[in-house]
Order: structure tokens, then C-alpha cells, then sequence
């Protein structure tokens, strides 16, 4: 048994019990018991948790920041509060934390704890996207691509995606091969296409692997070289 759970059982059978006891009180009658003070145990240690991030937070670390907000979005160790989460996120994110801008703008995207506003989802979205975070530039390429939050540009949503596809993203891979496929914000390609659903598929991404044959049938085999050909060459950015 791990120490807490023999400390535990130890506390809730008499003094000097023998130790056939005490592994009695742990898998038999007490275990119930047990299970309570642990739990109850945890979730004091919850609290105080809470209490020193509150403090932390409040003199500006951003870890604490985040991981408060992380505490008011689930609900440990203190209320469940969305809004108290998004003003610890935001806190966090103002100071340029890039994990507290991409968590904003999802609270921004859903309506979690502020209004919903796709204007602020894109703004939160750039943030993060600028420092390089691929989720985000994904995020903010399909902004883009839709036309929601900013001025529907296809061409800025390929420069987001690819951004992201640069760095391995899977779901951006296969997104700018889609609009290379298509030729949505770039001519129509259809080597490049082959290229980044060859990648994307390469990830696990079935849907891009069966993309990928589909364009085949499109294709020369001169092109499908040349398409395998990039796609070995192929390296994420640093």
C-alpha cells in the first residue's frame, strides 16, 4: 500500500494493532474510510494550492496566472468560475504569454466566460500566431478562410496555414493541400497538393492519404515524382 493509504489506515485502527491489522483496514472494512480521508485530504490540499497561485498571481507570474485560470475553468479547488478564469488568462496573456493568448481566444471563440466576439477570438489568435504557436495560426487561417473576426482573405489564410504546416502541423499540412488542390488563395497545384497530403498522411491523417490517391489519378507520373520527391525532401522549419 502507498504510505498515505497505510498512514491513513494506521490513523483509524487502535494503537499498536498489528500490522495484520492494518492491512485488514486497508482492504477490507475501512477502506471506505480511507477512501473519505484521502479525499477530503486532497481537496484541502486543493484549496490551499489555490490560495498560494491566488497569491503568486496577484504579485504577476504568469505560471500562476495560468494555472489559477486553469483552477477556475475546472473548478478545483476553487468555484467553478469561467469569467474568473478568462480575467486570469487575460491577466496572463497581456503579458505576453502565448498559452494564455490562444486559451483566451478559445474562451473568446465559445462564448466561455466573455461575450462571444470573433473579433477578439482573431485579435487573441494573431497574438499567438506571431510568436509562432501553430495551433493558433491555424485558428487564425481558417478566420481567414471564413471570413469571421477579419476580412475573408484566402491568400492570408494559405500564409497562416503554411506557417503552421512549416513546423509539422498534421492539420494544417493537410489544409494547405486542400488549397493547393482547389486553388483556394493560391493556383491551383496539384504537385503541391500531392506533397502536403502525402505529409499529412505520413502523420496518420487518413483523410489526407486518401486525398492523396485521389490527385494521383489527376496527375502525369512525372508529376507524382516530382511530388514524392518534394515531400522527401521535405524538413520542418526550426
Amino acid at each position: 500500500a502507498s504510505s498515505w493509504v497505510y498512514w491513513l489506515a494506521v490513523s483509524t485502527t487502535p494503537s499498536g494493532a498489528p500490522e495484520d491489522l492494518v492491512v485488514e483496514a486497508i482492504t477490507n472494512q475501512n477502506l471506505p474510510k480511507v477512501r473519505a480521508h484521502a479525499e477530503l485530504a486532497a481537496a484541502r490540499a486543493l484549496v490551499e494550492a489555490a490560495r498560494r497561485y491566488q497569491r503568486a498571481a496577484e504579485q504577476g507570474s504568469v505560471d500562476a496566472q495560468m494555472t489559477l485560470g486553469g483552477l477556475y475553468a475546472a473548478g478545483e479547488g476553487v468555484a467553478k468560475d469561467d469569467a474568473e478564469a478568462a480575467r486570469w488568462y487575460r491577466r496572463a496573456a497581456e503579458q505576453g504569454s502565448v498559452e494564455g493568448q490562444v486559451t483566451l481566444g478559445d474562451f473568446y471563440a465559445a462564448g466561455r466566460g466573455v461575450p462571444q466576439d470573433d473579433v477578439e477570438t482573431a485579435r487573441w489568435y494573431r497574438m499567438a500566431a506571431e510568436q509562432g504557436h501553430a495551433d493558433a495560426q491555424i485558428q487564425l487561417g481558417l478566420l481567414y478562410d471564413l471570413g469571421q473576426g477579419v476580412p475573408q482573405d484566402y491568400s492570408e489564410a494559405v500564409r497562416w496555414l503554411r506557417a503552421a504546416a512549416a513546423q509539422g502541423n498534421a492539420a494544417a499540412q493537410y489544409s494547405l493541400g486542400y488549397a493547393y488542390f482547389h486553388g483556394n488563395g493560391v493556383p491551383q497545384n496539384y504537385v503541391q497538393a500531392h506533397m502536403w497530403f502525402n505529409l499529412a498522411g505520413t502523420m496518420g491523417t487518413v483523410q489526407a492519404t486518401e486525398n492523396r490517391e485521389m490527385v494521383s489519378a489527376l496527375m502525369t507520373p512525372a508529376q507524382i515524382d516530382a511530388a514524392q520527391k518534394l515531400a522527401r525532401e521535405w524538413k520542418p522549419t526550426e
